[in-house]
């Protein structure tokens, strides 16, 4: 009786094995796939007014399972996982699941700028101590996209990325005054309750400065031109600006300096539309401190067939 009770022991506990050892396999049912992403900066048209992402070199990224409970790529705890990026251009290589679905954040720069805390590509998050104290720099052009797949088998999947910020440019209608030609030195545009994190998976900034936000720059040569609207103007001021919504409408205060003038130009420009991925700009007679100004939305970096009346 003790033998036959040993054997059917032994019989159940190699059926319990074989059960384990199916639910296992179960779990890559179907198999690996090879996806090839190719990520792709956009193009802009060539004035440097509007940026070109000539400085883009990385793509950062992560790989998260449908409902974004489990990092994959990067494993947990590791390093960032990255792509080099080349002619506007990065290609990454992963192996999958067959049958899963899966979440990716993509965020590009420049590597060498510490602008972006990229540590947590949910949240990624500014550094305005840094960005504002470097006006007019296209250095900080920065690009992002989530994107959700289903692996079905091997493919290639083609990945188009856009600007989580508002661009806002200043552009002065004429480069004289009643006292000559202008000569432009430092300029700084303040705007207050910009966001300090970007919130990729819902494309939206968050976390609001409690202060108001002042980019500074240094004086520029006035050959820089800045085409919009059918007219061209000077350009004087570029600056990146993160929004705590798709759009955002901010107090804009901009100071000129001009040498030979004992106080630079003022202007207080009230309810400036500024929209994620596209471009403001404020443009007239910059060096007249009552001059007015006109306010330009410019879907420049956008796809043209945005409504854009929706900021008025």
């Amino acid at each position: 009786m003790r033998k036959v009770l040993f054997f059917v022991s032994s019989l159940l506990a190699l059926l319990s094995v074989a059960s384990c050892q199916k639910e296992v396999s179960g779990s890559i049912e179907g198999g690996n796939a090879v996806v090839t992403l190719s990520v792709n900066i956009p193009d802009a048209p060539q004035t440097r007014a509007i940026a070109q992402a000539e400085n883009v070199d990385i793509v950062y990224y992560e790989v998260w399972n449908a409902d974004w409970s489990k990092q994959h790529f990067p494993a947990d705890n590791s390093a960032l996982a990255s792509a080099p990026v080349s002619g506007g251009r990065a290609t990454i290589d992963l192996v999958l699941v067959k049958g899963q679905t899966y979440n990716f954040i993509f965020w590009a720069q420049d590597k060498d700028h510490e602008a972006y805390d990229v540590s947590d590509l949910q949240n990624v998050e500014v550094d305005y101590s840094v960005l504002a104290a470097n006006g007019n720099s296209d250095s900080f052009d920065a690009f992002y996209s989530v994107n959700t797949i289903t692996v079905t088998d091997s493919f290639n999947e083609t990945v188009f990325l856009r600007r989580p910020f508002a661009q806002l440019n200043f552009g002065a209608s004429k480069m004289d005054t009643s006292f000559g030609d202008i000569v432009l030195g430092d300029t700084e545009v303040t705007v207050s309750e910009l966001a300090t994190v970007f919130d990729t998976r819902n494309g939206i900034g968050a976390n609001p400065t409690a202060a108001p936000v002042t980019f500074k720059a240094k004086s520029i040569a006035t050959t820089e031109q800045l085409k919009t609207n059918g007219k061209t103007y000077t350009w004087i001021t570029m600056d990146y600006m993160l929004m705590n919504d798709e759009t955002d409408a901010v107090t804009v205060q901009a100071s000129f300096a001009i040498d030979d003038m004992t106080e630079p130009v003022r202007h207080s420009v009230d309810n400036v539309p500024l929209r994620k991925n596209y471009r403001t700009n404020i443009v007239g007679d910059l060096f007249t401190s009552n001059a007015v100004l006109e306010i330009i939305v410019d879907p420049v970096f956008e796809d043209p067939d945005y409504i854009v009346d929706a900021l008025k």
